[in-house]
């Protein structure tokens, strides 16, 4: 009888193995996605940042070239306005060349040579147009 006892352990014991393997399995495989997990979330947060880094420094380059240009347009804009007290008379080369603004030539107005037909339209668009 005490044979049995020890032949049955035995087997209990043969075959709880397999239970065993796969708990001693699952446990080092959830391990490993934990890890290969956390590796990839570290590699995507890394390339995000460095691509974050290159868009900001681009931004910044871009945002110093306007600001350049800005400033450049600026200084040539005042000394364009700085020009003329010095003696050089461009504004009247300006007119000279045609160039005078609208609003001191006069209004030219469009006549229509049909009979019976009403300008009344066109007139209005013209006043609406030279207010």
């Amino acid at each position: 009888f005490s044979e049995f006892i020890q032949t049955n352990q035995f087997a209990e014991a043969v075959s709880s193995i397999p239970g065993i393997v796969n708990k001693y399995i699952d446990h080092w495989m959830n391990e490993a996605m934990k890890v290969v997990v956390r590796l990839q979330s570290d590699r995507l947060r890394d390339e995000a940042q460095a691509e974050n880094e290159d868009f900001l420094n681009k931004l910044d380059e871009n945002i110093q070239k306007i600001i350049k240009e800005q400033v450049k347009e600026r200084r040539d804009d005042e000394d364009k306005d700085e020009e003329p007290s010095t003696g050089l008379n461009q504004g009247s080369k300006r007119r000279r060349a045609g160039k005078e603004p609208e609003s001191t030539s006069a209004p030219k107005e469009k006549t229509s040579k049909t009979s019976g037909k009403s300008t009344e339209g066109s007139k209005s668009h013209h006043k609406t147009a030279s207010e």
